[in-house]
Protein backbone atom coordinates (compact mmCIF):
# COMPACT_ATOMS: atom_id res chain seq x y z
CA UNK A 1 0.00 0.00 0.00
CA UNK A 2 2.77 2.55 0.88
CA UNK A 3 4.52 1.73 -2.25
CA UNK A 4 0.97 2.31 -4.12
CA UNK A 5 1.12 5.94 -2.86
CA UNK A 6 4.58 6.70 -3.18
CA UNK A 7 4.04 5.86 -7.06
CA UNK A 8 0.18 8.07 -7.00
CA UNK A 9 2.33 10.93 -5.29
CA UNK A 10 5.23 10.90 -7.53
CA UNK A 11 2.77 10.65 -10.21
CA UNK A 12 0.31 13.58 -9.19
CA UNK A 13 3.93 15.75 -8.43
CA UNK A 14 5.14 15.19 -12.65
CA UNK A 15 1.30 15.91 -13.81
CA UNK A 16 1.14 19.24 -11.82
CA UNK A 17 5.04 20.11 -12.94
CA UNK A 18 3.66 19.71 -16.33
CA UNK A 19 0.57 20.95 -16.23
CA UNK A 20 1.51 24.62 -17.24
CA UNK A 21 2.33 23.24 -20.36
CA UNK A 22 -0.74 21.03 -20.99
CA UNK A 23 -2.81 24.46 -20.18
CA UNK A 24 -0.35 26.98 -23.08
CA UNK A 25 -1.85 24.25 -25.67
CA UNK A 26 -5.27 24.76 -24.36
CA UNK A 27 -5.06 28.53 -24.05
CA UNK A 28 -4.08 30.02 -27.55
CA UNK A 29 -1.97 29.22 -30.94
CA UNK A 30 1.16 31.23 -31.86
CA UNK A 31 1.31 31.77 -35.68
CA UNK A 32 5.35 32.98 -36.66
CA UNK A 33 7.91 32.51 -39.26
CA UNK A 34 8.57 29.27 -38.37
CA UNK A 35 6.52 27.56 -41.42
CA UNK A 36 2.94 29.92 -41.61
CA UNK A 37 3.85 33.74 -42.11
CA UNK A 38 6.54 35.88 -44.12
CA UNK A 39 7.53 38.40 -41.26
CA UNK A 40 6.61 38.79 -37.70
CA UNK A 41 6.58 42.66 -38.17
CA UNK A 42 2.49 42.55 -38.06
CA UNK A 43 0.56 45.55 -39.66
CA UNK A 44 -2.97 44.43 -39.81
CA UNK A 45 -5.20 41.31 -39.79
CA UNK A 46 -8.61 41.22 -41.80
CA UNK A 47 -11.00 39.00 -42.77
CA UNK A 48 -13.10 38.59 -45.99
CA UNK A 49 -16.28 37.84 -46.92
CA UNK A 50 -15.24 34.27 -48.21
CA UNK A 51 -13.88 33.51 -44.56
CA UNK A 52 -9.71 33.80 -45.53
CA UNK A 53 -7.64 35.56 -42.87
CA UNK A 54 -5.37 38.13 -44.15
CA UNK A 55 -2.22 38.81 -42.32
CA UNK A 56 -0.65 42.26 -43.66
CA UNK A 57 3.15 42.74 -42.95
CA UNK A 58 6.20 44.50 -43.42
CA UNK A 59 7.61 41.93 -45.45
CA UNK A 60 4.75 40.10 -47.39
CA UNK A 61 0.89 39.29 -47.12
CA UNK A 62 -0.26 35.81 -45.59
CA UNK A 63 -3.84 34.26 -46.75
CA UNK A 64 -4.82 31.76 -43.82
CA UNK A 65 -7.65 29.35 -45.18
CA UNK A 66 -8.61 27.53 -42.33
CA UNK A 67 -5.70 25.28 -42.79
CA UNK A 68 -2.64 26.35 -43.78
CA UNK A 69 -1.12 30.19 -44.54
CA UNK A 70 -0.29 31.36 -48.42
CA UNK A 71 2.67 33.73 -48.71
CA UNK A 72 2.86 36.57 -51.14
CA UNK A 73 5.96 38.62 -51.86
CA UNK A 74 6.60 40.72 -54.57
CA UNK A 75 8.51 38.70 -57.99
CA UNK A 76 10.90 40.33 -60.11
CA UNK A 77 9.17 40.99 -63.68
CA UNK A 78 5.60 39.92 -62.27
CA UNK A 79 3.80 42.67 -62.84
CA UNK A 80 0.62 40.26 -61.22
CA UNK A 81 2.44 39.56 -57.71
CA UNK A 82 2.20 41.66 -54.71
CA UNK A 83 3.42 45.46 -55.47
CA UNK A 84 5.33 46.18 -52.48
CA UNK A 85 6.49 43.65 -49.62
CA UNK A 86 5.31 46.49 -47.15
CA UNK A 87 2.04 45.20 -46.54
CA UNK A 88 0.01 48.31 -44.38
CA UNK A 89 -3.22 46.60 -44.55
CA UNK A 90 -6.53 44.72 -46.55
CA UNK A 91 -9.73 46.04 -47.01
CA UNK A 92 -13.20 44.58 -48.73
CA UNK A 93 -15.56 46.67 -50.02
CA UNK A 94 -19.40 45.80 -50.34
CA UNK A 95 -19.08 44.61 -53.77
CA UNK A 96 -16.31 41.91 -53.22
CA UNK A 97 -13.39 43.75 -54.22
CA UNK A 98 -10.37 43.01 -52.11
CA UNK A 99 -7.42 45.86 -51.51
CA UNK A 100 -4.22 45.89 -50.78
CA UNK A 101 -2.47 48.95 -49.34
CA UNK A 102 1.35 48.73 -49.71
CA UNK A 103 4.11 51.02 -49.71
CA UNK A 104 4.70 51.04 -53.17
CA UNK A 105 0.93 51.19 -54.49
CA UNK A 106 -2.98 50.33 -54.36
CA UNK A 107 -3.93 47.08 -55.84
CA UNK A 108 -6.97 44.33 -56.15
CA UNK A 109 -6.51 40.85 -55.52
CA UNK A 110 -7.90 38.40 -57.82
CA UNK A 111 -9.66 35.16 -56.38
CA UNK A 112 -10.17 33.11 -59.13
CA UNK A 113 -6.18 33.67 -60.47
CA UNK A 114 -5.42 34.02 -57.17
CA UNK A 115 -3.24 36.68 -58.14
CA UNK A 116 -2.79 40.67 -57.76
CA UNK A 117 -3.85 43.89 -60.34
CA UNK A 118 -2.46 46.96 -60.05
CA UNK A 119 -4.45 50.44 -59.45
CA UNK A 120 -2.01 53.08 -58.72
CA UNK A 121 1.72 53.14 -58.25
CA UNK A 122 2.86 55.45 -55.49
CA UNK A 123 4.37 58.85 -56.86
CA UNK A 124 5.25 62.34 -56.54
CA UNK A 125 1.48 63.24 -55.56
CA UNK A 126 -0.24 59.18 -53.90
CA UNK A 127 0.02 56.90 -51.76
CA UNK A 128 -1.95 55.13 -49.09
CA UNK A 129 -1.83 54.39 -45.86
CA UNK A 130 -5.41 53.83 -45.18
CA UNK A 131 -9.23 53.33 -46.05
CA UNK A 132 -12.64 52.94 -45.72
CA UNK A 133 -15.94 52.70 -47.50
CA UNK A 134 -18.97 55.25 -47.16
CA UNK A 135 -22.92 54.57 -46.74
CA UNK A 136 -23.53 55.66 -50.11
CA UNK A 137 -20.50 53.33 -51.41
CA UNK A 138 -18.03 56.10 -51.73
CA UNK A 139 -14.38 54.44 -50.78
CA UNK A 140 -12.09 56.51 -49.22
CA UNK A 141 -7.96 56.36 -48.92
CA UNK A 142 -6.21 57.96 -46.96
CA UNK A 143 -2.51 59.05 -47.60
CA UNK A 144 0.38 60.21 -46.30
CA UNK A 145 1.02 64.15 -46.69
CA UNK A 146 -1.82 63.64 -49.80
CA UNK A 147 -4.66 63.97 -47.72
CA UNK A 148 -8.01 61.96 -49.12
CA UNK A 149 -8.46 60.26 -52.23
CA UNK A 150 -12.07 59.10 -53.58
CA UNK A 151 -11.87 55.87 -55.31
CA UNK A 152 -15.12 55.46 -58.05
CA UNK A 153 -15.87 53.23 -61.06
CA UNK A 154 -17.16 54.25 -64.01
CA UNK A 155 -19.42 52.83 -66.59
CA UNK A 156 -16.78 51.12 -67.82
CA UNK A 157 -15.39 49.25 -64.82
CA UNK A 158 -12.45 51.23 -64.70
CA UNK A 159 -11.20 52.92 -61.04
CA UNK A 160 -10.73 56.55 -61.03
CA UNK A 161 -8.91 58.07 -58.16
CA UNK A 162 -9.43 61.95 -57.68
CA UNK A 163 -9.02 64.46 -54.44
CA UNK A 164 -11.77 64.31 -52.17
CA UNK A 165 -12.06 67.59 -50.14
CA UNK A 166 -9.19 69.81 -50.81
CA UNK A 167 -9.23 71.22 -47.60
CA UNK A 168 -7.65 68.10 -46.32
CA UNK A 169 -4.79 67.96 -48.98
CA UNK A 170 -1.19 68.51 -47.26
CA UNK A 171 -2.85 66.15 -43.86
CA UNK A 172 -1.70 62.42 -43.40
CA UNK A 173 -4.34 60.32 -42.75
CA UNK A 174 -4.20 57.18 -40.20
CA UNK A 175 -7.68 56.14 -40.07
CA UNK A 176 -11.36 56.80 -41.37
CA UNK A 177 -15.12 55.82 -39.89
CA UNK A 178 -18.25 56.85 -41.25
CA UNK A 179 -20.75 56.48 -38.04
CA UNK A 180 -24.20 55.61 -37.51
CA UNK A 181 -25.39 58.99 -37.46
CA UNK A 182 -23.30 59.49 -41.43
CA UNK A 183 -20.31 61.46 -39.16
CA UNK A 184 -16.81 61.52 -41.04
CA UNK A 185 -14.03 60.84 -38.39
CA UNK A 186 -10.77 61.52 -39.71
CA UNK A 187 -7.74 60.48 -37.66
CA UNK A 188 -4.73 62.73 -38.88
CA UNK A 189 -0.82 63.12 -37.74
CA UNK A 190 -0.71 66.58 -36.33
CA UNK A 191 -4.03 68.12 -36.97
CA UNK A 192 -5.76 66.35 -34.36
CA UNK A 193 -8.88 64.58 -34.80
CA UNK A 194 -11.46 65.82 -37.72
CA UNK A 195 -15.56 65.06 -38.18
CA UNK A 196 -17.08 66.20 -41.37
CA UNK A 197 -21.30 65.98 -40.24
CA UNK A 198 -23.90 65.06 -43.04
CA UNK A 199 -23.90 68.99 -43.93
CA UNK A 200 -20.22 68.61 -45.00
CA UNK A 201 -19.50 71.18 -42.11
CA UNK A 202 -15.91 70.46 -40.60
CA UNK A 203 -15.38 70.10 -36.90
CA UNK A 204 -11.76 70.04 -35.20
CA UNK A 205 -11.24 68.63 -31.92
CA UNK A 206 -7.90 68.42 -29.95
CA UNK A 207 -7.06 65.63 -27.34
CA UNK A 208 -6.00 66.26 -24.49
CA UNK A 209 -3.60 68.91 -23.84
CA UNK A 210 -3.45 71.69 -26.28
CA UNK A 211 0.48 71.39 -26.67
CA UNK A 212 2.72 68.80 -28.15
CA UNK A 213 1.77 66.08 -30.55
CA UNK A 214 -1.70 65.07 -31.89
CA UNK A 215 -1.19 61.98 -33.25
CA UNK A 216 -4.53 59.92 -33.73
CA UNK A 217 -3.57 56.76 -34.76
CA UNK A 218 -7.12 54.92 -35.10
CA UNK A 219 -10.74 55.73 -34.19
CA UNK A 220 -13.98 53.02 -34.21
CA UNK A 221 -17.44 53.00 -32.76
CA UNK A 222 -19.35 50.80 -30.54
CA UNK A 223 -22.24 49.16 -30.58
CA UNK A 224 -23.75 51.64 -28.15
CA UNK A 225 -22.56 54.03 -30.85
CA UNK A 226 -19.70 55.99 -28.45
CA UNK A 227 -17.06 57.03 -30.29
CA UNK A 228 -13.38 56.45 -29.37
CA UNK A 229 -9.83 57.75 -30.44
CA UNK A 230 -6.63 55.87 -29.44
CA UNK A 231 -3.21 58.43 -29.78
CA UNK A 232 0.32 58.60 -29.57
CA UNK A 233 1.62 59.44 -25.81
CA UNK A 234 -1.72 60.26 -25.01
CA UNK A 235 -4.18 57.06 -24.15
CA UNK A 236 -7.72 56.80 -25.56
CA UNK A 237 -10.79 58.93 -25.82
CA UNK A 238 -14.31 58.82 -26.16
CA UNK A 239 -16.81 61.49 -27.95
CA UNK A 240 -18.87 63.41 -25.36
CA UNK A 241 -21.77 65.21 -27.70
CA UNK A 242 -23.50 67.17 -24.99
CA UNK A 243 -20.26 69.27 -25.07
CA UNK A 244 -18.51 68.06 -28.12
CA UNK A 245 -15.58 67.26 -26.67
CA UNK A 246 -13.58 64.16 -26.15
CA UNK A 247 -12.47 63.00 -22.57
CA UNK A 248 -9.92 60.57 -22.23
CA UNK A 249 -10.53 57.52 -20.42
CA UNK A 250 -7.48 55.49 -20.55
CA UNK A 251 -4.08 56.65 -19.94
CA UNK A 252 -0.33 55.57 -21.90
CA UNK A 253 2.52 56.94 -23.06
CA UNK A 254 2.70 54.32 -25.77
CA UNK A 255 1.23 54.78 -28.55
CA UNK A 256 -2.24 53.10 -29.40
CA UNK A 257 -2.55 50.94 -32.82
CA UNK A 258 -6.29 49.16 -32.75
CA UNK A 259 -9.69 49.50 -30.52
CA UNK A 260 -12.09 46.36 -31.09
CA UNK A 261 -15.01 46.14 -29.61
CA UNK A 262 -15.42 42.56 -27.87
CA UNK A 263 -18.89 41.42 -26.57
CA UNK A 264 -18.95 43.97 -23.55
CA UNK A 265 -15.28 45.16 -24.13
CA UNK A 266 -13.87 47.68 -25.73
CA UNK A 267 -10.00 45.82 -26.47
CA UNK A 268 -7.03 49.06 -26.69
CA UNK A 269 -4.25 47.16 -28.48
CA UNK A 270 -1.07 49.54 -27.55
CA UNK A 271 2.36 49.34 -28.85
CA UNK A 272 4.38 48.23 -25.69
CA UNK A 273 1.84 47.57 -22.80
CA UNK A 274 -0.07 44.90 -25.03
CA UNK A 275 -3.99 44.75 -24.05
CA UNK A 276 -6.16 47.01 -21.74
CA UNK A 277 -9.56 46.44 -22.05
CA UNK A 278 -12.10 49.04 -20.99
CA UNK A 279 -15.82 47.86 -19.95
CA UNK A 280 -18.21 49.81 -22.01
CA UNK A 281 -21.15 49.06 -19.47
CA UNK A 282 -19.38 49.88 -16.65
CA UNK A 283 -17.48 53.08 -18.40
CA UNK A 284 -14.00 51.76 -16.43
CA UNK A 285 -11.22 49.76 -17.47
CA UNK A 286 -11.95 45.92 -16.66
CA UNK A 287 -9.45 42.83 -15.97
CA UNK A 288 -8.67 40.70 -18.35
CA UNK A 289 -6.24 37.80 -18.78
CA UNK A 290 -5.22 37.36 -22.34
CA UNK A 291 -2.70 34.43 -21.96
CA UNK A 292 -0.18 33.96 -24.86
CA UNK A 293 2.39 30.79 -24.62
CA UNK A 294 5.85 32.10 -23.96
CA UNK A 295 4.96 35.88 -24.77
CA UNK A 296 4.75 38.51 -21.92
CA UNK A 297 1.37 40.26 -23.41
CA UNK A 298 1.88 43.14 -20.71
CA UNK A 299 4.75 44.53 -22.92
CA UNK A 300 3.84 43.21 -26.60
CA UNK A 301 3.41 45.29 -29.41
CA UNK A 302 0.08 44.47 -30.27
CA UNK A 303 -0.88 46.25 -33.61
CA UNK A 304 -4.12 44.49 -34.93
CA UNK A 305 -6.55 42.39 -33.37
CA UNK A 306 -9.81 40.47 -35.22
CA UNK A 307 -12.88 39.57 -33.88
CA UNK A 308 -13.26 36.57 -36.63
CA UNK A 309 -16.89 35.31 -37.51
CA UNK A 310 -16.46 32.80 -35.44
CA UNK A 311 -15.64 35.17 -32.51
CA UNK A 312 -12.63 34.26 -32.36
CA UNK A 313 -9.59 36.38 -31.64
CA UNK A 314 -6.80 37.09 -33.50
CA UNK A 315 -3.80 39.65 -32.16
CA UNK A 316 -1.25 41.04 -34.19
CA UNK A 317 1.85 41.01 -32.41
CA UNK A 318 4.61 42.85 -33.87
CA UNK A 319 8.09 40.76 -33.60
CA UNK A 320 6.50 37.81 -32.24
CA UNK A 321 3.68 37.02 -34.92
CA UNK A 322 -0.12 35.78 -34.92
CA UNK A 323 -2.02 34.59 -31.72
CA UNK A 324 -5.04 33.04 -32.29
CA UNK A 325 -7.12 32.48 -29.45
CA UNK A 326 -10.25 30.68 -29.83
CA UNK A 327 -13.91 31.82 -28.14
CA UNK A 328 -14.54 28.59 -26.57
CA UNK A 329 -14.28 28.70 -23.02
CA UNK A 330 -11.59 26.78 -21.77
CA UNK A 331 -11.56 24.23 -19.06
CA UNK A 332 -8.35 25.73 -17.56
CA UNK A 333 -7.69 28.78 -15.37
CA UNK A 334 -3.82 29.37 -15.56
CA UNK A 335 -1.84 30.55 -12.57
CA UNK A 336 1.55 31.99 -13.32
CA UNK A 337 4.37 33.78 -14.69
CA UNK A 338 2.55 33.70 -18.57
CA UNK A 339 -0.30 34.97 -17.03
CA UNK A 340 -1.22 39.07 -17.48
CA UNK A 341 -3.06 39.15 -14.06
CA UNK A 342 -3.08 35.59 -12.62
CA UNK A 343 1.02 35.95 -11.61
CA UNK A 344 0.95 34.76 -7.89
CA UNK A 345 3.49 32.13 -8.06
CA UNK A 346 5.90 32.63 -10.62
CA UNK A 347 7.14 29.95 -12.58
CA UNK A 348 7.65 27.93 -9.57
CA UNK A 349 6.81 24.25 -10.29
CA UNK A 350 3.77 23.02 -8.15
CA UNK A 351 4.35 19.92 -6.06
CA UNK A 352 1.09 19.70 -4.13
CA UNK A 353 -2.87 20.75 -3.69
CA UNK A 354 -4.37 21.35 -0.49
CA UNK A 355 -8.09 21.74 -0.67
CA UNK A 356 -9.50 23.83 2.21
CA UNK A 357 -12.59 25.55 3.40
CA UNK A 358 -12.46 29.23 4.16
Amino acid sequence: MIQIMKNKTFILIIFLCFLPLFCKGQFCKLYSTHGDISSSMISHIYQDAKGYIWVATENGLNKYDGAKFTNYKNQFNDSTSLLGNHVYRTFQDAKGHLYILSTKGLQMYEYKSDSFKTIKKSNSSYNNKSIAQLSDGSILIGTSGYGIKKLTFDHKGNIQIENWNPSLIGHTINDIMEDRKGNIWICTEYHGMIRIDKNKKIHHYTLGKLYGNQFINCCTEDSNGNIYAGTSGRGVFIYNQADNTFHQIFHSNFPIKVLKQNENLMLIGIDGEGIVAYDISKKSIANTDFYIDNINIKKSKVHSLLTDSSNNLWIGIYQKGVAFIPSQANMFNYIGNFSSIRNYIGSNCITALCDTTD
